[in-house]
C-alpha cells in the first residue's frame, strides 16, 4: 500500500504537560510505523468555545507519512486519551502522493 502525507492537529489540555501529549501521539505513530514525522508546537491559544470546561488549548501540528489504514488506528488511540487531548483532526496534506493534479495548458487561438 502506498504511503500518503497527512496532517494531524491536536488541541491538548492546557493543564497537562505538552510532553505528555507528545508521548501519546508518538506512541500512536510508532504503532502504525508512520515515517517523516514533523512536529510544530503552536503554543497555547484561546478556544472559540469551552471544551471539557477548558477555555484554552495547547495546539500542536504533526506532519507524517502513513498508509491509509493507519489513520483509523491513530484516531482510535487518540480517542482513548480524552483527559490529555481535547480535540484532534487528521487530514490528507496538500501535495500528498495520492492526489493527482493534472496541469492544463492554455490553448492559444
Amino acid at each position: 500500500m502506498e504511503a500518503n502525507n497527512y496532517e494531524l492537529m491536536i488541541i491538548g489540555n492546557p493543564k497537562v504537560d505538552s510532553e505528555a501529549i507528545l508521548s501519546v501521539v508518538d506512541s500512536a505513530m510508532k504503532e502504525v510505523s508512520a515515517t517523516s514525522v514533523k512536529v510544530d508546537k503552536l503554543g497555547r491559544k484561546l478556544l472559540a468555545y469551552p471544551i471539557a470546561k477548558q477555555t484554552e488549548g495547547e495546539y500542536i501540528v504533526f506532519n507524517f507519512e502513513a498508509d491509509g489504514g493507519a489513520i483509523a488506528q491513530i484516531a482510535g488511540r487518540l480517542k482513548l486519551s480524552q483527559e490529555t487531548i481535547l480535540r484532534y483532526l487528521i487530514t490528507k496534506a496538500p501535495g500528498s502522493k495520492s492526489l493527482k493534479v493534472e496541469a492544463r495548458e492554455e490553448i492559444e487561438e
